[in-house]
């Protein structure tokens, strides 16, 4: 078929397709080939007319045509079916347009296909922003996705939740299907639910674009009940003419458990200060009253006792002023670890503490399995044993032709960390006492009526094996021994 040079024809076309005078037209043959085209499409492609015509359609025959647009194009049209949508062309100087087309076949007198006809409005200024704004939506949407630690949402401005990533499916337990549409009000407990809404609404609407806001603390809720603290950071962002809302938020459980954890050491600091204090008095008051007494007495036997009750008296207040100074060594984790002698140190320990008891007639065993290259602290290992021997000591079994007080120390790897046991064969511990014998003063009345001071010690063990990140179990029965095992790992590690 040649080319359409009668304009009457054209003029036909254009009444029985009914398409503006100003419309961008081509018409091509069965097989592509332009037999038509107007000015104003010679000028969108960027070609004069005579170098088009008899030439394939520069616009169907696009570099993408192999994309499904293109095949549904032509599938379309040869059905003798309209087809509308948008194309994109490249002109003759390398710019992209995109083109608002419907292409519409003629028929001939027998009712065959003829030609075809396009009619086109160029779209490219909207198009363009529009595929941009698409094009970032892409890229956002892509790596929103991609980020599966944090917990991110977005919810839009009547708080209904639109999307969401794999972080908050794995926080919340629930699926997409299950929650996207629903309020952000079904992640709050109920609680917390009220003031939390209304802290997100005066956060909301003091959020400024691409700039986070203060975050803020709320109660979540999972799909199986389970509460749990959140931290939420909102962030307002807007693409072309939409606006985003996302909620970046972080489960601070463990840190809440750790605030906790602080608040209570400083609790039973201040409660060891207080009582530290008084006790610390009332061998100053005895020793003073002693001092007076001493003043209207002669150089007899009675100052020689006198004497003996103030060395004694004076001992216990140095006895508690060195609980107090073991308690200011935690600050020995700011230094550098050093490689551990467990039996130098074991070996000091005891030297140390028979100064100060009669160890005659108690049996050390000391069995050290454990390989050398542990690193620990080694200050905080030496009071750890220490108050550990000297409660087994305090608390032996005196020795009888049927019995001989033994202390046990055992040291052992399991893997990358120490195992060490402390046992003894004294008078043990009562089974509805093994879980409060680590806490602050517990053990105060069995050792004041014992005369063995005033039970820190236990305490201080229990708060050393938490600064070294270990675990420690007691094992017990009551007149026939226990069982300290602590679990300690390499401080390097």
């Amino acid at each position: 078929m040649g080319a359409i040079k009668n304009i009457s024809e054209v003029t036909h076309l254009q009444n029985d397709l009914n398409f503006n005078k100003n419309a961008i037209v081509s018409i091509t043959d069965l097989r592509g080939r332009l037999i038509y085209a107007n000015e104003k499409y010679c000028k969108i492609i960027g070609y004069n007319q005579h170098e088009i015509i008899g030439e394939p359609h520069k616009i169907l025959e696009c570099p993408r045509h192999k994309e499904a647009k293109y095949r549904d194009l032509w599938k379309t049209i040869k059905k003798g079916k309209i087809w509308k949508g948008v194309l994109k062309n490249r002109t003759h100087d390398g710019r992209t347009t995109w083109l608002e087309a419907t292409i519409s076949p003629i028929l001939n007198k027998r009712g065959n296909l003829n030609k075809f006809v396009g009619i086109y409005n160029e779209i490219s200024k909207n198009y363009n922003r529009e595929m941009d704004e698409i094009e970032s939506d892409l890229k956002y949407h892509t790596i929103f996705k991609l980020i599966n630690v944090s917990i991110m949402m977005v919810v839009e401005s009547r708080g209904f939740i639109t999307e969401w990533n794999k972080g908050a499916e794995n926080a919340f337990g629930y699926t997409d299907e299950e929650i996207l549409g629903k309020n952000i009000s079904q992640l709050i407990a109920p609680i917390d639910r009220e003031r939390s809404l209304a802290e997100l609404k005066k956060v909301v609407n003091n959020l400024s674009p691409s700039c986070l806001n203060e975050t803020i603390e709320m109660t979540g809720i999972k799909k199986n009940g389970d509460e749990f603290p959140l931290e939420i950071a909102l962030n307002k962002w807007e693409i072309g003419s939409r606006t985003y809302y996302s909620a970046i938020m972080m489960d601070i459980t463990k840190r809440k458990v750790l605030e906790k954890k602080l608040r209570k050491k400083s609790r039973d600091l201040e409660a060891f200060l207080y009582r530290s204090a008084h006790e610390l008095m009332a061998p100053i008051s005895t020793a003073e009253g002693i001092v007076d007494l001493m003043k209207y007495e002669k150089v007899n036997d009675n100052i020689i006792e006198l004497t003996s009750l103030l060395d004694s008296t004076l001992e216990k207040g140095k006895t508690v002023l060195e609980k107090m100074a073991n308690s200011s060594i935690m600050m020995e984790t700011s230094r550098a670890p050093e490689m551990i002698n467990f039996r130098k140190i074991i070996d000091g320990v005891v030297h140390y503490l028979s100064k100060q008891y009669e160890l005659e007639g108690i049996k050390f065993k000391v069995k050290i399995l454990a390989s050398s290259g542990f690193h620990s602290y080694k200050n905080l290992l030496k009071l750890l044993f220490k108050n550990l021997i000297e409660n087994a000591i305090k608390f032996k079994n005196p020795a009888l032709d049927n019995h001989e007080p033994i202390i046990s120390i055992e040291i052992d790897s399991v893997g990358r960390d120490i195992q060490i046991k402390i046992s003894d064969n004294g008078v043990g511990i009562p089974k509805e006492n093994l879980d409060k014998i680590f806490q602050l003063f517990y053990s105060e009345n069995l050792c004041e009526a014992n005369g063995y001071g005033n039970g820190l010690g236990l305490y201080i063990v229990n708060n050393i094996v938490d600064e070294l990140n270990g675990n420690i179990n007691v094992e017990s029965e009551f007149n026939k021994g226990t069982c300290f095992t602590i679990f300690l790992s390499d401080a390097r590690i």
